[in-house]
């Protein structure tokens, strides 16, 4: 057979409806791919249940498998940190919303994590009324006399 074994291997591989199906399926399996991988990243981090970081860095290695070449093996590498996640062995452990089973937005940027329980249990200490004016209480000591903000002068 040789030569000619081989060449009509060959086409009959080439003329198979298997092999153009597989052929007119490849683009759109990796753009559903591409939109997957953004997504999901997207909404963990949303739901709080990966950190910022490695949300955005998952939808980016999302983006590089069209672009970068090694994308492909940076966003397997990204995978493997997600599955040290999912089994709690990742550095400083899991966000707080894997703990509560229920989504907990991270704050947004300049805000401040509540220091508050997720279960709504009071936390035990001692604490003072804040007026509803918002200003100080008397006898504090934030509370100076003339302490009021001054009008500046407009610079012509």
């Amino acid at each position: 057979m040789g030569e000619a074994g081989d060449e009509l291997a060959q086409r009959i591989g080439d003329d198979s409806t298997a092999g153009q199906v597989g052929g007119s399926l490849q683009f759109p399996a990796l753009l559903g791919l591409i939109v997957a991988v953004v997504y999901v990243p997207l909404q963990a981090v949303r739901a709080g249940l990966l950190p910022r970081f490695f949300g955005t860095l998952g939808m980016a290695l999302g983006v590089s498998i069209i672009l970068l070449p090694p994308g492909t093996l940076l966003l397997a590498l990204w995978f493997g940190w997600l599955g040290l996640l999912f089994v709690d062995k990742v550095p400083g452990g899991r966000p707080p919303a894997w703990e509560a089973g229920e989504a907990i937005p991270w704050p947004k940027p300049g805000e401040e994590r509540s220091s508050a329980p997720p279960n709504g249990e009071a936390i035990e200490g001692e604490a003072t009324e804040v007026p509803a004016d918002g200003e100080p209480p008397e006898g504090s000591a934030g509370a100076q006399p003339g302490s009021r903000k001054r009008k500046r002068k407009r610079r012509r």
